[in-house]
């Protein structure tokens, strides 16, 4: 048993002191900045000249593609975990527009690299991954190659690019601003309370079907309310990707998902096929568990529900230690690893108002740490 309380809350001012108004993290986003348009600069500049000399010049670009990517990446991460933590985070979001307008001035710069390594012959191309500096990369430099020629010109691709800040992304901001300020109605021991989407959802697994199935009915009202703004800005979303699927020419309207995953349709397609064949197991469960719990049918909200009428609770430090111990089983490492992240704070997970739904792991390549976001609710279920 450890010695140590842990805390619910995780710690970012080791990341960026001072949240939203970090003097840190601005100073961060400038330099950021720099160094993606350093890159864009070299990009631009990169005249091939269909020798083995080439791969000097990209050595050089590479080396400005890492250090913007971690720049990027960790200034993502943040924003990400100061939306999650507080919803009504105003600066919040204002910062994950800046780092979105990066995000698309680096993809930008990027599809006119991967333009360029699409110009460079197949005799020189292999002269280059021969090298030793290459050859740990060759895959992802060959796939990154590959894939370019199925795009649009590179001044097509940064108009796309450019226009994704205030279409694709600014709609999936618009989704995540909505659901964050979604509070569901429930009574609690006669007081009525105003639940985030997280917490709520935490609801779906007391061992109470009356209050399971009085928080969905809410649930539902919630969601409804906010329908037609949740179906519009899911349409946009929809929208805009496939017009840029074909302005591309691309006619699959899972090719780019399936590329991302490095999968055939016909993997998918077995992998679907299999599910299919095997889905009355999962019926048995689902049919024992309804019987189980003493109904004919299982409704949305009996999906989560624990067995029995007791309802067992294990504190936050219970279940830290928990997994500690049970971790400890496959290896030490293992163990220590989890331990290290309890007690440096990497996890937030106190259950309160405000915070988003659902949960995530991120990363900070930069600070070489992890982030877990939930909402504990003290079972083995968590949003």
């Amino acid at each position: 048993m450890t010695a140590i309380t842990y805390s619910e809350v995780w710690n970012l001012d080791v990341i960026f002191k001072g949240g939203s108004e970090s003097p840190e993290f601005a100073d961060h986003l400038k330099i950021t900045s720099e160094l993606i348009e350093r890159f864009q600069a070299k990009v631009n500049d990169w005249t091939l000249l269909h020798t083995s000399e080439d791969m000097v010049y990209l050595k050089e670009l590479l080396t400005d593609f890492e250090q913007a990517g971690q720049k990027l990446r960790q200034a993502s991460a943040f924003v990400s975990c100061l939306q999650a933590q507080n919803t009504n985070d105003k600066k919040a979001y204002s910062l994950d527009a800046a780092v979105t307008g990066l995000g698309a001035a680096f993809q930008t710069a990027l599809s006119a690299f991967d333009n360029t390594l699409t110009s460079i012959s197949d005799e020189v191309w292999s002269q280059i991954l021969a090298d030793h500096f290459f050859q740990e990369l060759a895959y992802s430099l060959t796939e990154r190659r590959e894939r370019a020629k199925d795009k649009l010109s590179k001044d097509e691709e940064a108009i796309i690019s450019a226009l994704g800040v205030d279409g694709y992304h600014s709609w999936g901001q618009m989704y995540d601003l909505i659901v964050g300020k979604i509070k569901i109605t429930v009574t609690e021991n006669g007081e009525e309370k105003q639940l985030s989407v997280g917490q709520a959802a935490n609801k779906f697994s007391n061992p109470d079907r009356n209050v399971r199935q009085n928080v969905f009915k809410n649930w539902e009202l919630a969601w409804n309310e906010q329908s037609d703004f949740l179906a519009k800005t899911l349409n946009h979303l929809s929208g805009f990707r496939l017009n840029v699927y074909k302005k591309r020419g691309w006619d699959e309207v899972l090719k780019e998902p399936l590329t991302i995953n490095r999968m055939k349709s016909e993997t998918l397609e077995t992998m679907w096929t299999v599910i299919s064949e095997n889905k009355q197991l999962l019926v048995e469960y689902l049919n024992r568990k309804a019987k189980l719990l003493g109904v004919e049918k299982l409704s949305w909200f009996d999906l989560d529900a624990p067995y029995g009428k007791t309802e067992s609770k294990v504190s936050y430090q219970e279940g830290a230690e928990f997994i500690e111990e049970n971790f400890a089983l496959f290896g030490e490492k293992m163990a220590s690893f989890a331990k290290k992240a309890f007690e440096d704070q990497w996890i937030e997970g106190e259950d309160r108002p405000g915070k988003a739904p659902g949960g995530f792991c991120t990363f900070f390549p930069e600070s070489n740490q992890s982030r877990i976001f939930m909402t504990y609710s003290g079972t083995p279920s968590m949003q």
